[in-house]
């Protein structure tokens, strides 16, 4: 599985870097899911990511917030822009302190 992730990460980001240029306009927009929060990364093309489970878990699991979200997209967009991987380590979610246990999806 976390195979797959970094492939298609690796994947994303070899065509982000190829067809958009780091200066284009890319915003970060919040959107509610069931159970909590999700991301995307829009350019003036469209999305260029949709996340709506917190990135890197096992589990799919939404953001408990949305300033968790609001702090991934932001980390995301970031990278991004400076022709960086995007992809979020679990380092990141405990550096930025995103809560990943709000959420009970066994019940």
């Amino acid at each position: 599985m976390k195979k797959v992730i970094i492939v298609s990460v690796l994947i994303f980001y070899i065509i982000c870097s190829t067809y958009f240029d780091s200066s284009e306009s890319l915003t970060a927009r919040v959107f509610k899911v069931e159970y909590g929060y999700g991301y995307s990364i829009f350019s003036k093309e469209g999305i260029l990511i949709k996340q709506e489970f917190i990135p890197v878990l096992q589990e799919k699991k939404p953001f408990c917030s949305k300033n968790d979200a609001k702090n991934i997209a932001d980390l995301v967009l970031e990278k991004l822009l400076n022709k960086k991987n995007p992809a979020i380590t679990l380092i990141e979610l405990e550096k930025l302190q995103i809560d990943i246990n709000c959420v009970d999806l066994h019940k």
